[in-house]
């Protein structure tokens, strides 16, 4: 205790005040949890979204000097967004590469999506396709076997592969012996010759989408499809570039250099279209761009919207935990006010206010490291919540692996030293000021520090607490709306695989004869109530045969502005070919007419059922069966009109829709659609079944359900509003504790005053009126900050994620209906006991 002789030594009399600040903290078991849990959920949910950003985000490329590393991009300037960066024609390359005089080593890669058809199963695998020093230019050694080397990317080389620890471990049960096995993707067979560690993840996506194999730049012919021109053409830019400066040059220096090539290339051998050259197409004028390696995160494309994202929530995790410690600090400052006057006692006694301030943040310290620990177990559980994978489609997800990084433990370290100097070391510096005459003053030392000064605390902690939640109930208020909207189909009990012939080399007839045999055997299963063949699905899955025109007359074909001219009319429509039932799967809404059968299917008749964007836009009517419609310059008679319909996603009606029947083109990509009786669920797996039995080495590249697809679709909405509406309602009900706490104490310290009040006549109700009036006046000036606050906040992401500007009342209505009941709550058990002084027992204290 601060009163009592502090024993000789310092380490003895640490020992000594660590003593009493734990009997002091037991003695208080109610403000000791609440502390330590408000600590521990900050600090936690701050660690851990600063592990997932890190995960996705910071973690820096897995290359030797990667401050000395640059990307060279064909750039489009005017694009300021993911289309800025286009990948480089190979002449152009070799162009630079002979050219330059800035670089030290330059390499060249490309990405490439392969299937992989092994045990049975048939999944995508993403690659990379680089020069024969790439690996020496990154600086990684392999686990097993070799790299790749400068021989391996030469003409009528072996084919070889290197495969990442992620494939070697899932699809070849981390053989020690797999140098020297084959690796099969599609058509092309590749002796593996080496596996590298789990640490090396490639240059492509390495944060979200880790690489899982790498080939010789050349094998690139052998694994897509073969162009002849590929290395010839300066406009066909495929590759990307990764150069290291050579010592003493810089960036700037680099970027000058290659964008003096591209002009003079530009001078000596123009590209692209005259028109283009004068408009300053990027297809047409080389606009070179050199980009430090260190400056990408996650992606190209994905940077510039995801970076902002990050920043925002990791802003917003910081002013919880800002708002978790003030409301410790008001909480400490009320309840160290009974020690005021011991305090300035031994200040006039010669206590110096430094040892004053280190006795007093002793219980800080300790709640900061109880409170650090369980916030770092915490954080652990978070991670291991949020890892996982995010669909992308086409079989692929995003991967999102959290640890416990240096970085992220010396976030966890700064928290606490954030919350040791908010929430100990302020308070501990306040309740020392030398205000000493007129503490001494005072009767009896349980005065507690003014009302007024805390109510700004009160007021800011309410406010970031509703500025957060209005900007939360932008994203569900858009979940709602997609929730009740009507698409235009019915996904609910849709289960669909997704098959992609354009990996490998299938026969056309046995493909149809499968295809065939798989809806046969889908019509027949019990489970499924419908079944078809379909170039695509809404919303998710893309095919061919996409944008077709549609009019009253045929198409005039050698219009050079036809396209255009379509488009303006609003002449161009969806196309959705499938087989007999495919409007029953999907769900599609017949509003007149009739839908094709088998016949028309197999005859491919010249038949079409129309949406009624099309009948209406056509026509000028909606009643347009039996009428001829031309699609392109082929006559169609509409046999029946659907109603419309959101096809490329959800709350989004597109210019229209065509059904014609038909199979899908079965060199690019194909849907097979089941509708289930009742689970979904059941008839995925039975789909998923069914194609394996017919021919384990089908190009499934993605089963799933309709319920995942408008899940996915609203994967933002659902992120967004969980992320934003848990910090807002964590910081609001910590302000909210923090209120009723501090009403509390500065009841029982106010005990006297009140009882001398209701001496001198005031009632309960009076009371009761005064405490919560205290209470409710910072509540409600918070409030109208963070409606404000809100309000913009809400505009600005509705603007981001949506690209409009919608000032949603929704937010403003219902933050204040919540907040304001629960801040009554809050302040009215204080203001009860309040009113149950007893003026007897108060006035004989004083």
């Amino acid at each position: 205790m601060l009163g009592v002789a502090a024993p000789p030594g310092r380490q003895a009399r640490m020992q000594h005040e660590v003593r009493h600040a734990l009997r002091r903290l037991v003695r208080a078991p109610a403000f000791t949890s609440f502390a330590v849990l408000t600590l521990a959920i900050g600090i936690g949910a701050a660690t851990a979204i600063y592990s997932v950003t890190y995960a996705v985000l910071f973690r820096p490329l897995d290359i030797r000097d990667l401050d000395r590393v640059v990307n060279i991009y064909h750039s489009n300037p005017r694009a300021g967004g993911p289309g800025h960066y286009i990948s480089m024609s190979w002449p152009d390359l070799e162009q630079v590469r002979g050219r330059q005089g800035v670089f030290s080593d330059v390499v060249a890669w490309s990405r490439v999506m392969q299937p992989l058809v092994r045990h049975g199963e048939f999944r995508l695998v993403i690659g990379e396709v680089v020069e024969g020093h790439y690996f020496d230019f990154v600086g990684a050694t392999p686990a097993l076997g070799r790299t790749l080397q400068a021989s391996d990317d030469e003409a009528g080389a072996p084919m070889v592969a290197v495969l990442s620890d992620r494939m070697w471990r899932r699809d070849f049960n981390a053989d020690p012996d797999v140098v020297g096995d084959t690796l099969r993707l599609g058509d092309a067979a590749l002796q593996i010759v080496g596996v590298m560690p789990a640490s090396y993840r490639g240059v492509d996506m390495p944060n979200v989408v880790p690489t899982e194999f790498w080939a010789p730049l050349r094998t690139i012919d052998q694994l897509t499809e073969p162009r002849r021109d590929r290395w010839i053409d300066p406009e066909d830019r495929w590759v990307m570039v990764k150069a290291r400066l050579a010592p003493g040059r810089s960036a700037d220096e680099a970027r000058a250099q290659v964008q003096a090539i591209g002009r003079a290339l530009d001078e000596a051998a123009p590209i692209g279209t005259a028109a283009g050259r004068v408009q300053g197409s990027p297809t047409s004028v080389r606009h070179y761009h050199v980009m430090p390696a260190a400056d990408l995160r996650a992606h190209e494309s994905v940077d510039a919207f995801a970076m902002p994202v990050a920043m925002a929530v990791l802003g917003a995790v910081a002013l919880v935990l800002l708002v978790a410690c003030t409301n410790l600090a008001n909480l400490l400052l009320a309840r160290g006010a009974s020690r005021t006057h011991e305090v300035a006692v031994r200040r006039a006694l010669g206590a110096s206010r430094p040892r004053l301030v280190g006795e007093l943040i002793v219980d800080s310290l300790l709640l900061a490291v109880a409170g650090g620990g369980a916030g770092l177990l915490l954080s652990l559980w978070l991670m291991h919540l949020l890892s996982g994978s995010i669909a992308m489609g086409r079989g692929l997800s995003i991967s999102v692996a959290p640890r416990l990084e240096p970085s992220v433990l010396l976030v966890a370290l700064a928290a606490v030293g954030v919350s040791i100097l908010v929430f100990g070391l302020i308070p501990a510096w306040h309740s020392t000021r030398p205000a000493l005459r007129s503490v001494l003053d005072q009767q009896t030392g349980g005065a507690v520090a003014r009302w007024r000064s805390r109510r700004l605390l009160i007021a800011a902690q309410v406010a970031v607490s509703v500025a957060l939640l209005v900007a939360a109930s932008v994203f569900l208020r858009q979940m709602w709306v997609k929730a009740l909207h009507d698409p235009g189909f019915d996904l609910e009990r849709i289960a669909a695989s997704q098959l992609d012939f354009a990996f490998g080399e299938y026969d056309a007839d046995r493909t149809r004869e499968l295809l065939h045999r798989a809806l046969d055997e889908l019509r027949r299963d019990p489970a499924i109530e419908r079944a078809a063949l379909v170039n695509r699905l809404p919303i998710y899955f893309t095919g061919s045969g996409t944008g077709r025109y549609v009019g009253p007359q045929p198409l005039v074909v050698d219009s050079p502005d036809a396209a255009r001219t379509a488009r303006a009319e609003g002449r161009l429509a969806s196309a959705l070919v499938g087989s007999a039932d495919v409007i029953e799967a999907l769900g599609l809404r017949l509003e007149g007419g009739r839908a094709f059968d088998e016949v028309e299917v197999s005859s491919a008749a010249p038949v079409v059922v129309v949406s009624r964007t099309v009948a209406q836009r056509t026509f000028g009517a909606a009643d347009v069966v039996g009428r001829t419609i031309y699609v392109g310059t082929e006559p169609r008679e509409i046999i029946g009109v659907v109603a419309d319909t959101d096809w490329t996603r959800l709350g989004a009606r597109d210019a229209g829709l065509l059904v014609e029947p038909g199979l899908p083109d079965l060199s690019r990509s194909a849907v097979l659609v089941a509708r289930a009786r009742r689970d979904p669920g059941i008839a995925m797996v039975n789909l998923r079944e069914t194609l394996r039995r017919l021919d384990p080495a089908l190009p499934v590249v993605e089963t799933t359900t309709g319920e995942a697809i408008v899940a996915q679709e609203m994967l933002v909405e659902q992120i967004g509003s969980r992320v934003v509406a848990a910090l807002g309602g964590f910081a609001l009900l910590l302000a909210l504790i923090g209120l009723s706490g501090l009403l509390s104490y500065l009841v029982a310290s106010r005990r006297r005053e009140i009882g001398l009040r209701m001496a001198l006549g005031a009632d309960r109700r009076r009371v009761v009126r005064l405490v919560l009036g205290g209470g409710l006046r910072p509540v409600l000036f918070g409030a109208l900050v963070g409606l404000g606050a809100g309000a913009a906040l809400s505009v600005f992401v509705g603007f981001y994620f949506y690209r409009r500007e919608p000032f949603d009342w929704t937010g403003l209505v219902a933050v204040p209906l919540v907040l304001l009941p629960a801040a009554v709550l809050a302040c009215y058990l204080p203001a009860r006991r309040a009113a149950r002084v007893d003026p007897n027992v108060a006035l004989r204290e004083l």
